[in-house]
């Protein structure tokens, strides 16, 4: 999912535990520590730290086999069929605030939400903060990385680090994705 975006990681935490860990020892804002160890919608968060609404712009969606190093970490067959999905979130300005990538395996989807996936106007995270839906997180990872391309997407040097996390999403006590997400430094500067 990083080839494309060429995300070189400087520093990276398996878990949880490591990543505060680490954070003990080298305080960071408050604002990172909160979006990336949420556990509700970044959707959400986004929306509440941004006080406006977000957008998304696709990049590519594609059904196809979940292939072995994904499969393994969503537990799944690597044969299995499921969706591929790129995205940038952006503000309401239409600047780009966090590229994410999800591969949504299609036996773990219901009908509706299968249906929303395949419309492609909304975000995994606005599907679930409909009424009725309870999700979780799981399997959280962190990294801090370079890529030459996302500082040419976020409009910020070259130079700049992004902080990144992947997860495991469950909605209704089922697996419902594998999420990676690459912040902009920009969102760590709002006020």
């Amino acid at each position: 999912m990083f080839k494309d975006l060429d995300f070189k990681p400087v520093k990276q935490w398996p878990d949880l535990d490591s990543f505060v860990y680490f954070l003990r020892e080298n305080p960071v804002p408050a604002i990172i520590r909160l979006l990336l160890t949420s556990g509700g919608t970044l959707t959400q968060s986004l929306k509440s730290l941004l006080l406006a609404p977000i957008h998304m712009e696709i990049v590519h969606q594609e059904l196809a086999d979940a292939g072995e190093g994904l499969s393994e970490f969503l537990g799944i067959n690597e044969s299995e069929k499921a969706y591929f999905r790129e995205l940038w979130i952006l503000n309401e300005r239409k600047e780009k605030v966090v590229y994410a990538s999800s591969l949504i395996p299609v036996k773990c989807l219901s009908p509706e939400v299968l249906q929303e996936i395949k419309m492609r106007t909304r975000l995994i995270g606005e599907i679930l903060d409909s009424p009725g839906y309870y999700s979780q997180k799981d399997r959280m990872s962190f990294a801090l990385g370079r890529s030459e391309k996302l500082s040419s997407a976020f409009a910020v040097p070259e130079d700049s680090l992004f902080w990144s996390r992947k997860y495991r999403l469950s909605a209704q006590d089922h697996l419902l994705a594998e999420i990676r997400e690459v912040f902009s430094p920009a969102l760590f500067s709002v006020r």
